[in-house]
């Protein structure tokens, strides 16, 4: 456990106070969160509980990972009867108790101790990163605003696997129904996301979309006809999401490169792309960048492959980071039939979408990717970016989120 961090004031006791827990993964990497924090830092100081080390904004930060002692496959040893006993309170229902044992990400301490180490100071808001965060987020005392942000629906994380339904299944459907109860913000990142909150738990929470600051377009070349449609695609190594799909799909279609820019969240999957690669040299792994470099990183690129096979329904109806960073980036987008992807493609006309998630579906829609950058739609495109890029930004959200929290205010203090 650490304390400390870095930001661009010092600490005025004068200054409201935002409190941001972070129990998913490790703060550095959660794009959303860290933008969330960007909003509020010139009016709030922000203090962070979480994984790892402190975001850039965080002025004073509680790590609560921990080495363990003993591992056996990477796994905590002593942690692990913590685990199974959890799951068991799940089965029975038993979810006061499983709210304090609740595991967290990686080796980290249980809520319960997670508790005692945030700093007693007077928080104006709380800020759970998602779902898993909502308890430890009620239990920080005399707080105006708890906000919980939903960036899935986490009752059906899992939902392909029928020990977590049975286990940790039940306990975010418990947990959901706690913050239907509660007089907490809730905000979420698709249309389809908050109607299923809405229906399942009549909870209504507001849209925030997942885009990064803007960006000023770079002059880059038109795609010539005999260079190769140079794609890239970033995330997290999961083995649900099908990622090999793209992979098969680039090896149908000719004279195309594809940089698979992966965190390595699943190993053992991202050893099988790999695998999957071997011999083929127009396809490349490399390792993620930094937050604030990935839009610049992008633009090495001449189109976004973006295609994430509906395993469950968060899936289905996902609207993710790496779609407005590609925006940002100007570059198109080839996705997957998506709902909100292929809406906003088809609308500002900027990019290629497959008719379906099949290797062939997606095969021809890099097919036609390459067709338009050579032709004549390459500058339609443009255009489409221009105004998707001013449209799908952070001040946009930044001001959508400040009246949130502003009016969420008021109402508690009438």
């Amino acid at each position: 456990m650490s304390f400390g961090g870095k930001s661009s004031h010092s600490s005025d006791s004068n200054r409201p106070k935002a409190l941001f827990i972070n129990l998913s993964e490790r703060m550095v990497e959660s794009p959303r969160q860290n933008r969330q924090m960007n909003a509020l830092a010139d009016e709030y100081d922000i203090y962070t509980v979480g994984i790892g080390p402190p975001p850039t904004k965080s002025i004073c930060h509680v790590d609560v990972s921990y080495s363990p002692r003993f591992t056996i496959r990477n796994i905590d040893v002593c942690a692990f009867p913590r685990v199974v006993f959890f799951m068991f309170l799940c089965v029975i229902g038993c979810f006061s108790l499983a709210h304090r044992l609740q595991p967290t990400a990686g080796n980290t301490l249980s809520p319960r101790r997670i508790i005692k180490l945030i700093p007693t100071t007077q928080f104006e808001i709380v800020c759970g990163r998602d779902l898993q965060s909502f308890w430890a987020c009620q239990q920080v005392p005399s707080v105006e605003l708890v906000w919980i942000d939903l960036p899935d629906f986490t009752p059906l994380q899992q939902e392909h696997d029928n020990i977590w339904r049975k286990t940790w299944g039940r306990y975010f459907q418990h947990a959901a129904q706690l913050l239907a109860k509660s007089k907490a913000l809730t905000t979420t990142v698709t249309e389809g996301l908050s109607k299923r909150f809405q229906e399942d738990f009549q909870i209504t929470p507001h849209l925030l979309l997942n885009v990064p600051p803007y960006r000023e377009r770079v002059a880059r070349e038109q795609l010539n006809g005999g260079a190769p449609l140079r794609l890239v695609h970033s995330g997290a190594a999961i083995r649900s999401r099908g990622l090999h799909l793209m992979i098969e799909a680039v090896c149908r279609t000719e004279n195309v490169t594809l940089d698979m820019v992966l965190l390595p969240t699943d190993q053992n999957y991202l050893e099988e792309l790999k695998q999957l690669s071997r011999g083929k040299d127009f396809i490349n792994f490399r390792s993620p960048v930094e937050l604030n470099h990935i839009i610049t990183d992008l633009r090495n690129y001449d189109s976004a492959l973006i295609v994430i096979a509906p395993q469950n329904f968060n899936y289905a109806n996902c609207l993710p980071n790496k779609f407005f960073e590609a925006i940002q980036a100007r570059i198109p987008i080839i996705s997957g039939p998506t709902p909100d992807m292929k809406r906003i493609i088809e609308e500002y006309d900027i990019g290629t979408v497959a008719t379906d998630f099949s290797v062939d579906a997606i095969s021809q829609a890099i097919y036609e990717m390459k067709r338009a950058h050579v032709g004549d739609h390459w500058k339609q495109f443009e255009i489409g970016l221009d105004e998707c890029a001013k449209l799908f930004c952070a001040s946009e959200e930044d001001a959508k989120l400040a009246d949130l929290i502003s009016r969420s205010l008021a109402n508690l203090r009438i």
